[in-house]
């Protein structure tokens, strides 16, 4: 705990301003846990992401989306838009993986979807996924649990232990394996 807040309506994604605490360096808003009532702050680094999941779906020009494409996504109305490939999750949820990280994601927003000039749709964003967050979250864990393995036994340990992992640190696992990354 770094300190009190004046509430998380206060507060946005991305925001480095009027935190009402110093560092001597800049520090951003990364996340807002209303769960919780905490602001998570880091480095601007941190802001960025890759992937984000909605719901709310409501197409336009579009009757539905069946097999992966590639769009153009804006994440707020400032955004140009960057391109992303956008996948059916769910009955109600899309994921939006996009070719570049993107800046300030933020949960409760709205996520527009478009073919050059053309809306196609979109939905509000639920949730943000952050390969580097799980990545060092996967290795706390390992060391944790002084689990020992190689990359070859991949599928054995992922049986052996999957009901112990988020199901987002799969993928995360994968990409260390991918890398040749050591835990």
């Amino acid at each position: 705990v770094l300190g009190q807040h004046k509430g998380i309506i206060c507060y946005t994604i991305g925001q480095r301003k009027g935190l009402g605490i110093a560092f001597g360096y800049p520090v951003f808003v990364t996340e807002i846990r209303p769960e919780t009532n905490e602001v998570v702050l880091g480095s601007d680094k941190d802001v960025y992401t890759n992937r984000l999941y909605a719901n709310q779906l409501n197409f336009m020009a579009l009757s539905d989306i069946e097999e992966p494409v590639r769009l153009k996504a804006k994440i707020r109305y400032s955004h140009a838009g960057s391109c992303c490939t956008v996948r059916r999750t769910g009955a109600d949820e899309i994921c939006c993986e996009f070719e570049e990280p993107v800046r300030a994601v933020t949960p409760g927003q709205a996520v527009v979807l478009y073919d050059g000039d053309v809306v196609l749709g979109g939905g509000t964003i639920e949730k943000v996924w952050d390969m580097a967050r799980y990545v060092v979250a996967f290795e706390q864990w390992v060391k944790d649990e002084k689990i020992a393995f190689v990359a070859s036994h991949y599928d054995g340990f992922a049986k052996g232990v999957a009901g112990k992992l988020d199901s987002m640190l799969i993928p995360a696992f994968s990409m260390l394996i991918k890398q040749g990354t050591a835990c």
